[in-house]
């Protein structure tokens, strides 16, 4: 509850960033102060209210504002963070659907069963939010100076050269799909990219349908200690004092890790959505088993109306959203697959911006196909790793003859 107080305000203070970057693109934003939750942040948002479009800094808001309002000690400190949110004022519109849905939300909830609510039902009924237009002339504007320049988002890294040059890094507000055969090895893969973006500091939230937290800690300290995961779940005690160093050493890494959240226990697309806020990736592992609570929409119709929530959710809280997803039962382990392969919809290739589909290229299963079949941002192409199975590890890319021998598109190397 806390993690979704926190993104509210933050939503209402970076439409108030956005307003200080560009006055103007209040015009057709259909919020009004009673909308913010915020003390500080209701209070600033009035004066940019009343004002339709002056131009207004701090100085000038600060002459506005009494201190009665907003204590001195607090005033530039929290314009400052508003301040620091968006990039460009276009982003207004996002922002203010964060600030709009919570409003609507709080109203709500103030519905009582035994009370004279027909005024709040009235009001309810007849919020509905529009984001106002944004000319392609106020994009370039904003946007030019961020392109070719060092601040320029790269997107989240994997931690896989390789595969980072083709995939172009994982954007903001997108979804991806790692789609693959069952125990082909797609949760290994995804495990081991939100370790690698964990241990770079990216806040990083991992929602299992399959495995409990045990199952994936064993998996992640195999990872980092070496010791294979067997040998971790069942024996009952070291071999070596070196042995008992790496454990610890591994668990160490572990135990630094506050950025890296395991969930075992959410299966409906509201609880994904709630997980979302404050995090910038999220993993759910996988979405076929994701449900749509009370939903009467056929298991088909389900999954796509998911995809499509899913991405709608990424945009409005600026993060990204990887989904594992199941191939369909005829596809063999060792056949290389496409897109139209993933399981139940094709609504999950249409809606996801990256499509990685991962398959054995030999019944030893420990050299796999990676292959990147969708990259709006980016190239298609394709590679293979060898994969250590009894410590979780994807390990660096290898040509093998059976891989040569597969479909012909563009080698990642």
């Amino acid at each position: 509850m806390a993690d979704k107080r926190e993104s509210e305000i933050r939503a209402e203070k970076a439409v108030i960033g956005c307003l200080l970057i560009d006055p103007g693109c209040i015009e057709g934003l259909n919020l009004s102060p009673e909308m913010f939750s915020g003390q500080y942040t209701r209070r600033i948002f009035k004066e940019f209210y009343e004002a339709k479009g002056e131009t207004l800094d701090g100085v000038v808001l600060r002459g506005r504002i009494p201190d009665t309002d907003i204590p001195d000690e607090m005033f530039y400190p929290v314009l400052s963070e508003c301040a620091s949110i968006p990039a460009y004022s276009v982003e207004v519109g996002k922002y203010a659907a964060l600030v709009f849905d919570a409003y609507r939300t709080r109203v709500i909830r103030s519905i009582t069963p035994d009370g004279n609510n027909s005024e709040i039902i009235a009001k309810v009924e007849g919020l509905v939010f529009s984001p106002p237009p944004v000319s392609i002339a106020k994009i370039a504007r904003e946007c030019a100076s961020k392109r070719f320049s060092p601040a320029q988002d790269a997107g989240f890294k994997t931690g896989f050269g390789l595969y980072d040059n083709m995939l172009g890094g994982l954007k903001r507000g997108t979804i991806s799909v790692i789609g693959a055969r069952t125990s082909v090895g797609k949760s290994a893969f995804s495990i081991e990219i939100a370790l690698n973006m964990a241990l770079k500091g990216v806040k990083v939230r991992y929602i299992s349908t399959e495995m409990c937290r045990e199952e994936i800690y064993d998996r992640l300290v195999a990872h980092q200690s070496g010791i294979m995961s067997a040998r971790i779940q069942n024996a009952d005690h070291f071999s070596s004092a070196q042995e008992s160093d790496a454990f610890e050493k591994g668990n160490e890494s572990l135990e630094a890790l506050e950025n890296l959240v395991i969930d075992d226990d959410i299966y409906d697309l509201d609880g994904v959505r709630n997980a979302m806020v404050g995090y910038d990736v999220i993993f759910v592992d996988y979405v076929q088993e994701i449900r749509m609570n009370g939903s009467r929409l056929d298991r088909y119709e389900q999954l796509a109306e998911i995809c499509r929530e899913l991405r709608i959710a990424a945009k409005r809280y600026e993060n990204h959203v990887v989904l594992l997803s199941q191939l369909n039962r005829y596809v063999k382990d060792t056949d290389e697959p496409d897109i139209d392969n993933l399981s139940e919809s094709d609504a999950l290739g249409k809606s996801a911006a990256q499509v990685t589909l991962l398959w054995n290229l030999d019944d030893s299963k420990a050299t796999k196909g990676v292959k990147i079949a969708k990259n709006r941002r980016g190239r298609t192409g394709k590679t293979s790793m060898r994969f250590d199975g009894a410590v979780n590890k994807f390990l660096p890319p290898v040509v093998t003859d059976n891989f040569k021998k597969s479909k012909g598109d563009t080698p990642f190397d």
